[in-house]
């Protein structure tokens, strides 16, 4: 009973041997699709506009400190809403403005102009430019701390770096 469905024993074992025929026979095929993988990375990878990202982060301080914590027993409670009102000011549209402001009137100004606004077709207003910041931009509370990170997200490090001090700044 050495054959079973037709196959004999020595047909199943299969050496190394067999398996480099295979991939000689095969090698162009291989070879191909390596290439066309690998080129298509090299297209990807230099045709992307690279993207940087900076962060900087704000400690909330509350004036009382210690004494106003001990005698308040719904002081968590109020903390945390002072720490969303914070984030929800450091998203506002004002802020916003306020830092547009200071880029327009910046060295970076020609980078912002270059790099951000090239890419849009149409004339690009103020109403569109708060609104592009805004989108580069986010923010959010560590968890259980008293501080919020802002990250930016930019095309260029230098302006990603000065977007995210000047939030800082502005908020302040």
């Amino acid at each position: 009973m050495e054959e079973q469905n037709g196959i004999s024993q020595a047909q199943k074992e299969i050496s190394f041997q067999d398996y480099l025929i295979i991939l000689k026979r095969r090698r162009w095929i291989i070879l191909s699709s390596f290439l066309i993988m690998f080129i298509s990375a090299g297209i990807f990878s230099f045709s992307t506009q690279p993207i940087y990202e900076s962060f900087t982060t704000l400690m909330i301080e509350e004036d009382g400190g210690m004494k106003k914590e001990i005698f308040e027993i719904s002081s968590y409670l109020k903390q945390e809403t002072m720490i969303k009102n914070q984030v929800e000011i450091l998203k506002s549209r004002t802020l916003t403005e306020s830092v547009l402001q200071v880029l327009l009137s910046s060295p970076y100004k020609r980078v912002w102009e270059d790099k951000v606004l090239k890419r849009k077709q149409d004339k690009v207003g103020t109403n569109d430019m708060v609104s592009i910041l805004q989108k580069s931009t986010k923010v959010a509370p560590l968890k259980e701390t008293d501080i919020i990170q802002v990250k930016v997200i930019a095309p260029d490090p230098d302006l990603a770096s000065f977007l995210a001090n000047t939030i800082a700044q502005e908020y302040y």
